[in-house]
């Protein structure tokens, strides 16, 4: 006997809350629908290349969000097929970033209202889908008895109408009328403007990361290209585009020292033959960068984000467990352009078919790298550090024993003070750039002798002629302060210094006879 399988309306629960983590993966879903319909009007040559634009439109008061794009939106005679179905798309798996067909039904969760409206250039109608969210979601409550079939849910609970149009326009408009508590994270600007900044396929901000232009060169002598929208956020009060979270200089999650991209990366060198290609920052690797929208690299695809930091964290844990933080250490980008890469549902990481199995394993050996790199720039560090330690003792002993033999001249205390500033400086950076406690806890100490240095050099009065005998009248000890000046000037520190100890052991208050 034949059977056709029926499918239950709880289901479309699954495909909506229980799909996406966090309710703004809702806006990931609408934009890159938006990506696909503008890439294909840029293909039908509805708009040149690079016009594409996308806006937001956030009204809180009003509890209103509208998505609209310029791409080649759907004709009159498809759109309520596309738009009721569920899981099934006429979009191309290789070329798309939304294939599976069930990412714009994500904002029923969030709102009274989700409306659809759409035009084709040439078509005299806008096209309209109202769908009840507050229905929809009724029948799908776990408290009914009773199962309605999917598909008779998504008909009832959805009306299609016809607005007039102007033939030339082309577009996609998705609003979600009336959010509910649950989605009011839609109607803070700046949380939507933070996500999309991480997310959305959108430039980057040149005059905030200089590496821009580099990077936009490399693709182009390669050959390649990213897909690009321009994003904006509008209000009743602001309009903003959206830019990559990208720019020059950060501070570390912990001790807040400077990072500075001092230049970007490219990974591998012959980009055409492989399945994805990398850009990453280079610093000094000081620590973790604590800027949470830009740290680690992240995973992308038809320049659309595949997960977070955390994706790629996983791959550096492949090299050790608890070298997962390192991926903090870099803000850059994977690419990965390989058609037989799939995202996952979720588009938080990729099905471990296809290309995707060998991608991730050139990955963990790029990881593997970049944490040789972290260790040995540690490394150097902590040499630096055993070699400050013993320079400065040096100098503050110098400095002890010129204040107690006494100081031949002014140069001669502005010399001294020069080298315990010198130190002071290398030790400060050394304190500032070391990640180890144990590096701080062994130069405290330094620090302090070499303060108490300082001061002894600028307050008390160590000049050597103060050390001579009482019985040298004033004459004399002026000849013996002149000549210390002549030795001091002519003389390497070292020939000057077994002057100066003899001149006092003839010469001064303990010294031989006169």
């Amino acid at each position: 006997m034949n059977k056709t399988p029926r499918i239950g309306a709880f289901v479309l629960e699954t495909l909506t809350t229980g799909m996406y983590m966090n309710p703004l993966d809702t806006l990931r879903e609408f934009v890159q629908n938006s990506a696909d319909s503008i890439r294909k009007a840029e293909e039908k040559g509805l708009i040149t290349k690079g016009a594409g634009r996308i806006e937001i439109r956030l009204d809180p008061g009003k509890r209103v969000l509208i998505v609209r794009d310029n791409g080649i939106g759907i004709s009159q005679e498809d759109t309520y097929d596309r738009l009721i179905s569920i899981g099934i798309s006429d979009k191309s798996i290789d070329a798309d970033a939304g294939f599976r067909g069930i990412g714009r039904l994500a904002g029923i969760a969030y709102c009274r209202t989700l409306r659809f409206r759409t035009s084709m250039a040439g078509e005299s109608a806008v096209s309209t889908i109202d769908m009840d969210c507050e229905g929809i979601k009724r029948a799908i409550s776990p408290a009914l008895r009773r199962v309605e079939e999917l598909a008779d849910v998504m008909a009832k609970y959805s009306k299609a109408g016809q607005e007039r149009s102007n033939l030339d326009d082309h577009f996609f408009e998705v609003v979600m009328e009336d959010i509910d508590d649950a989605g009011s994270v839609f109607l803070d600007w700046r949380t939507v403007e933070k996500y999309l900044s991480q997310v959305a396929p959108v430039e980057y901000d040149a005059h905030r990361f200089v590496f821009a232009t580099k990077i936009s060169e490399w693709l182009k002598h390669h050959g390649l290209s990213v897909p690009t929208v321009t994003l904006v956020i509008k209000t009743p009060e602001i309009e903003r585009q959206v830019f990559k979270p990208y720019k020059g200089h950060y501070k570390t999650e912990r001790e807040n020292h400077d990072v500075i991209i001092r230049d970007v990366c490219f990974y591998p060198e012959s980009p055409l033959e492989s399945s994805f290609w990398i850009w990453y920052s280079k610093t000094d690797l000081l620590g973790m960068i604590g800027d949470e929208a830009a740290a680690g690299l992240r995973l992308r695809k038809n320049n659309i984000a595949i997960g977070g930091a955390d994706r790629v964290a996983e791959v550096f844990k492949e090299v050790a467990v608890s070298y997962g933080r390192f991926n903090a250490y870099y803000i850059g980008e994977i690419h990965v352009i390989s058609p037989e890469a799939v995202p996952n549902a979720r588009r938080d990481g990729f099905e471990d078919v296809g290309t995707w199995p060998k991608i991730r394993s050139e990955l963990v050996q790029f990881a593997r790298a970049r944490c040789e790199e972290i260790r040995h720039s540690s490394e150097a560090r902590n040499r630096s550090v055993a070699k400050i330690i013993p320079k400065a003792k040096k100098v503050v002993e110098d400095v002890n024993k010129r204040l107690k033999t006494g100081i031949a001249s002014a140069e001669e205390r502005d010399a001294l003070l020069a080298k315990v500033t010198k130190q002071q400086e290398l030790i400060d950076k050394a304190v500032k750039t070391s990640k180890e406690p144990q590096d701080v806890t062994e130069l405290t100490p330094i620090i302090d002798s070499l303060e108490n240095a300082r001061k002894s050099l600028e307050q008390g009065d160590h000049f050597l002629t103060k050390k001579l005998r009482s019985t040298l009248d004033r004459k004399q000890r002026k000849v013996v302060q002149e000549i210390l000046d002549i030795l001091y000037e002519t003389l390497d520190e070292i020939q000057f210094s077994k002057a100066k100890d003899a001149i006092l052991k003839k010469f001064g208050a303990d010294g031989g006879n006169s």
